[in-house]
């Protein structure tokens, strides 16, 4: 079965998550540079990386080690073209987390903003926790319901309603679950809204 994401195009997608009343673009950019800056390490794994948003806050910042991945790959190509020579050592891999051949270096800090809404949550948290250094640490963003907010914001870019028949909530009880299980724990959890009136819980589990 075809994935609904392999249907979307990145301009689409990337003019959506960027408009003014969505905003989640510039969200997700900043809390991986908040990230970045405060744990410093010296590896990094962006999951879902689209076209790389948020890679070009981290120009210049002393990380050894980037890895991209995404199961697109028209968006691994875009962000390959746009970032490949603006760090030393980058990497962009075509790949579904949730496949049983999924394998990536392992990386001090591994960031999964909003894709666990669209997968297998157990596949992708034992296949993600086999990647991360010893104290290495996930961290997550989950979109949480909203009253009388649709779980994909509508907007001119009709494409991505395709996306509400497979995206399912995730509970913040339900992926602390399933990170105890592999070896994660929680160091800290934090809930978010935007202007959208949109929330979202940020999640940050460590390797034990």
């Amino acid at each position: 079965m075809k994935n609904t994401w392999l249907e979307i195009d990145l301009s689409d997608y990337e003019n959506h998550m960027a408009l003014p009343n969505i905003a989640q673009a510039q969200y997700l950019s900043n809390f991986l540079s908040n990230i970045v800056k405060t744990y410093q390490p010296s590896s990094l794994a962006l999951l879902g990386c689209a076209g790389g948003n948020g890679l070009e806050k981290l120009i210049g910042k002393s990380i050894n080690k980037i890895i991209c991945v995404d199961i697109n790959p028209n968006y691994i190509s875009t962000a390959k073209n746009r970032f490949e020579n603006k760090f030393n050592d980058i990497y962009f891999i075509c790949s579904d987390i949730t496949s049983t051949d999924f394998k990536i270096e392992k990386v001090d800090i591994i960031f999964a903003g909003l894709i666990f809404e669209y997968v297998d949550l157990n596949i992708a948290i034992r296949n993600i926790s086999n990647f991360l250094n010893r104290n290495g640490r996930l961290a997550v963003i989950l979109q949480q319901q909203s009253e009388n907010i649709p779980e994909v914001s509508p907007s001119e870019y009709k494409s991505l309603e395709k996306l509400s028949e497979i995206f399912k909530f995730v509970s913040n009880e339900e992926l602390i679950e399933f990170c105890i299980i592999y070896g994660l724990e929680l160091i800290s959890i934090n809930t978010v809204q935007l202007d959208s009136g949109k929330i979202f819980s940020e999640l940050l589990f460590q390797k034990t």
